[in-house]
């Protein structure tokens, strides 16, 4: 039977890996769903040149775009929260 000390411990395992995986999720390449039409050098939504660093990264938005899209997807998880 485990202890307490075990529990603890596998729970951290748990979380870490879980947390892990979020992260390698957010600094993944971003993949091109809908968005035939990028042209590895602008943005998908306003067309606008992404920087070189960000295009290294597999970023397929600008800075502004992706923020953009990052509030709005915050604002719509808190909504599915409340409801």
């Amino acid at each position: 039977m485990a202890d307490h000390a075990d529990i603890a411990s596998n729970t951290v395992e748990v979380c870490t890996a879980e947390a892990e995986a979020r992260q390698r999720g957010k600094s993944a390449p971003e993949r091109q769903p809908g968005y035939a039409e990028f042209d590895g050098f602008h943005c998908v939504d306003c067309n606008d040149e992404i920087p070189v660093l960000r295009l290294r990264w597999g970023r397929i938005r600008c800075v502004d775009c992706q923020k953009f899209l990052e509030e709005t997807q915050e604002r719509e998880a808190a909504n599915r929260k409340v409801e």
